[in-house]
């Protein structure tokens, strides 16, 4: 990890600041550096901003993508149609939200499209998926082992993401 200096870290975890890998990344500005602790995490993380994500290891830091039970799946679902996901779909004429349904990770960066859709474009003014977040400045995953996953796998890059760094992980 480079220029550490600048950014500010979050931790989460056992003695952390944050109890879960999504409220941290909530919680950050572009650049930050989110150290996550040793142990499971049972969520199915939305990165929605250009963060660098650093667990403690693929042999220590777990992230279980299983969106059981109902609720989990309802709140990634509810994450990422407040990002414009809907809007987006409309645009496609097709929902890649769906095919891309609750991955361990799921990285979803800024992007500017037409007001209307693919076949017929609007006469209205652009529309934004995720606004106010591009990935202009370098962002990480590293260090965490994913399992569970179901539609979407472990980790799915979506849209607008560029800078982005994955390594060291294991995806099981």
């Amino acid at each position: 990890i480079t220029n550490c200096t600048a950014a500010t870290v979050r931790t989460v975890g056992a003695g952390g600041t944050y109890p879960t890998i999504q409220a941290a990344i909530d919680a950050a500005a572009a650049g930050d550096l989110i150290l996550v602790a040793p142990g499971n995490y049972d969520e199915n993380v939305v990165m929605h901003k250009p963060v660098r994500l650093q667990g403690a290891g693929a042999g220590s830091t777990f992230i279980n993508a299983n969106p059981n039970p109902l609720e989990r799946l309802q709140a990634f679902h509810a994450k990422v149609d407040g990002l414009g996901a809907r809007d987006f779909a409309a645009f496609l004429l097709k929902d890649p939200f769906t095919a891309a349904e609750a991955p361990g990770i799921f990285v979803i960066g800024e992007i500017t499209y037409p007001d209307g859709n693919l076949q017929t474009p609007g006469t209205g003014p652009d529309k934004t998926l995720n606004p106010g977040n591009p990935f202009n400045v370098p962002s990480l995953i590293d260090g965490f082992t994913i399992s569970g996953g179901k539609a979407g796998g472990g980790i799915f890059a979506v849209a607008g993401v560029k800078n982005l760094t994955i390594s060291n992980n294991n995806i099981t």
